[in-house]
C-alpha cells in the first residue's frame, strides 16, 4: 500500500513538473560582447555564450575569444590555445572606464555606465559626448523578432569595455556592446557598429537599426502602441456618445421622455466591460479592432446622407465617432514619430501622445456640446414657428 502510495506521489509530482515546464517559453542562446583589450596593437573581445528564461537553449561554450586584423571590422574566434587575454569572465559588468591615448595622451575617452560614450580634448579636464546613439531606443530595439521572443533579455544600449588602438592609419575607439555586438570610432571620426560571429542559431552578437527604415520595421515598432489606442478610442466613442446623449435630454424638451437613459446605461456597461478586458488580458482587446472599422462606414453613410437625415443623435454619433478616429491618429503620431528617430525617448513620445489625446477629446466634447445647442435652437425656433 505505501508502495503504491509513492508510485501515486511519483505520478502527480512528474505530471505536475510537465504541465509547468510545458507553459515555460523556449529559452534562446545568445551572445555578450563584454570585454575589451588591446595587446600589441591588436585587438581582443571576450564573448559570453548565454540564454534567456526558458526550456532549452543550452550553452555550448560560455567563454569564446576573438581577434581583429583589420580594426575591428571583422572577428576570427580564437581557439583555448590563442587565448592571449586570460581565461574566463574577469571585471565584466558596466562600470566606470577611461582610457587615455599613448601617442597623443590629451585624447581620452570613458564609458560611465551610462548610454553615452564621452571624449576629453584636454587629458580628462572636460569632457563631452560623443556618441549616444543608442539613448532612449532601448524600448524600440526591444521590439525586433530577436528580442521579443526572449524573456528577460533586452538589448544592450549601455557599453560594456572599451579599448583604444593606435595604427599606422589613426586612431580606433574598440566599445564592447553587450548582445549589440562591437561599436568602432574611425580615424575619420566617424563610428561604425559590427556583428560578431557569423551563425544564426543562437544568433550573434548582431546590432539592431535605432530606428525604423521599412514599413515592416515601422509596424513593428508602433504596433503595441497602435493596439492600445484603438482600444482607447472605443472608450472615447461611448464617453462622447454618452455626453451627447445627456446634453441632448437636458436640452431638448422632446427628448427627456426617448429613452436616452437606457442608452446611457448600456453605454456604461460597455466601458465597465472594456476597462476589465483590458487590466485582466491586454491581448483582449483587439476584439475592439472591429468597432473602429465599422464606425468608419458609418460615417461615410453620415456623409453621404446627411442631408437626407436629420436626426439629432446619428449627428451626435457621427461627431463622437470621428473625433474617436482622430484620438487614433493624433495619439499615435508621437509613437511613429519615435520610431523613424525623430523623437529620441520613448517617455517624450507617451507624454505627447497623451497630450494629443486629450486635447481630442476636449474638442470633442465641445463639438458635441456645440452641436446640441444648435440643434436646441432649430427645435425651438421649430415650436415657436
Amino acid at each position: 500500500m505505501k508502495n503504491i502510495r509513492s508510485i501515486l506521489a511519483f505520478i502527480v509530482i512528474s505530471s505536475a513538473l510537465l504541465i509547468i515546464s510545458g507553459c515555460d517559453p523556449p529559452a534562446y542562446t545568445y551572445w555578450e560582447v563584454n570585454r575589451v583589450e588591446v595587446i600589441d596593437h591588436v585587438p581582443f573581445i571576450h564573448v559570453s555564450e548565454k540564454s534567456s528564461w526558458g526550456i532549452g537553449g543550452d550553452v555550448t561554450k560560455p567563454d569564446r575569444y576573438f581577434q581583429s586584423d583589420d580594426f575591428g571590422e571583422t572577428w576570427q574566434e580564437l581557439n583555448d590555445s590563442q587565448l592571449s587575454i586570460g581565461d574566463g569572465e574577469k571585471g565584466l559588468g558596466r562600470k566606470i572606464i577611461g582610457h587615455c591615448f599613448a601617442s597623443n595622451p590629451r585624447i581620452c575617452y570613458r564609458i560611465m555606465g551610462e548610454e553615452k560614450i564621452e571624449i576629453s580634448r584636454d587629458g580628462g579636464s572636460s569632457w563631452q559626448i560623443d556618441w549616444n546613439n543608442s539613448a532612449g531606443r532601448v524600448e524600440f530595439l526591444s521590439r525586433s523578432p530577436y528580442f521579443s521572443r526572449m524573456l528577460k533579455v533586452v538589448p544592450d544600449t549601455i557599453p560594456y569595455d572599451l579599448g583604444l588602438l593606435e595604427s599606422d592609419s589613426g586612431l580606433y575607439v574598440i566599445i564592447a556592446m553587450g548582445n549589440q555586438g562591437v561599436l568602432v570610432k574611425n580615424p575619420d571620426g566617424s563610428w561604425s557598429r559590427y556583428a560578431i560571429g557569423n551563425i544564426s542559431e543562437p544568433f550573434p552578437a548582431n546590432p539592431l537599426p535605432f530606428s525604423a527604415s521599412s514599413p515592416e520595421e515601422l509596424i513593428m515598432g508602433v504596433g503595441k502602441e497602435f493596439l492600445i489606442l484603438t482600444a482607447l478610442s472605443n472608450l472615447v466613442l461611448i464617453l462622447l456618445l454618452m455626453y451627447g446623449l445627456w446634453r441632448l435630454s437636458a436640452a431638448s424638451p422632446q427628448s427627456k421622455k426617448s429613452g436616452l437613459l437606457g442608452e446611457r446605461i448600456v453605454a456604461i456597461a460597455i466601458i465597465a466591460v472594456a476597462i476589465i478586458v483590458c487590466v485582466f488580458n491586454v491581448y483582449l482587446i483587439y476584439i475592439f479592432f472591429f468597432i473602429p472599422i465599422i464606425t468608419l462606414f458609418v460615417l461615410i453613410f453620415w456623409i453621404v446622407e446627411h442631408k437626407q437625415q436629420k436626426n439629432t443623435r446619428f449627428d451626435i454619433f457621427a461627431v463622437a465617432g470621428i473625433y474617436s478616429l482622430a484620438f487614433i491618429a493624433g495619439g499615435i503620431i508621437p509613437f511613429v514619430t519615435y520610431a523613424i528617430g525623430g523623437i529620441k525617448y520613448y517617455g517624450v513620445a507617451v507624454v505627447c501622445s497623451v497630450i494629443f489625446g486629450i486635447t481630442i477629446m476636449v474638442f470633442g466634447f465641445r463639438a458635441e456640446n456645440l452641436m446640441v445647442r444648435n440643434s436646441a435652437l432649430v427645435e425651438i425656433t421649430a415650436s415657436e414657428e
